[in-house]
């Protein structure tokens, strides 16, 4: 071995290893169309759920959680609208795929 191997050798085993991130797996627009598809159902039914508590329901008990079911409903609606629009967009992603395949 060449003089000074001996040092270099030594010196990559003494440096610890670096972690690794994780992998993070990229969906395909099947995958994202399913996800985003149950993301939105779920969504919105917690969002009827809380809408109708906060704006439709009468019932005096119910009248003491009015703020809660109010702001509920005002965030989710910002994640069903971001749901709705990722659904889409997979949706139309996996039509464009299918019809480039019939078409070839």
């Amino acid at each position: 071995m060449p003089p000074g191997m001996d040092d270099k050798i030594s010196l990559e085993e003494k440096q610890p290893e670096q972690p690794q991130k994780p992998v993070r797996h990229k969906l395909t627009a099947v995958e994202a169309r399913k996800t985003y598809g149950i993301r939105t159902a779920v969504t919105l039914a917690l969002w009827c759920w809380f809408a109708y508590d906060a704006w439709v329901n009468k019932d005096p008990e119910m009248q003491k959680h009015k703020a809660f079911n109010t702001v509920g409903a005002v965030v989710l609606i910002f994640f069903l609208l971001y749901f709705v629009a990722m659904f889409i967009s997979a949706a139309l992603t996996v039509s464009r795929e299918q019809k480039q395949q019939s078409g070839k």
